[in-house]
């Protein structure tokens, strides 16, 4: 599998896949968690299920940090995990 002109080896992603995604949906994971899988493994899971930005916790609490008390909105440039952890509406 070529991505990027970068080689993408078979590797095994059932775990980090049954990590990732909850009734199709993708989740947010600590970063200590995903960190345990090789990045050929986190290449492959993102290539293979077009992501383009994994939504740690940490990257979750720092937007939380940075919306404060304000409104904010979905502006549909992703697959929305991120939106749905912030509980913005659709």
């Amino acid at each position: 599998m070529v991505s990027n002109g970068m080689q993408l080896r078979q590797v095994d992603i059932v775990e980090l896949e049954k990590l990732m995604f909850k009734d199709g949906l993708m989740q947010v994971v600590d970063y200590a968690v995903i960190s345990k899988f090789s990045q050929e493994q986190i290449s492959l899971m993102c290539h293979k299920h077009a992501i383009y930005q994994i939504i740690t916790t940490e990257l979750l609490d720092f937007v939380k940090n940075e919306i404060g008390e304000a409104s904010a909105i979905e502006i549909g440039a992703g697959n929305g995990c991120l939106g749905r952890a912030l509980g913005i509406p659709l």
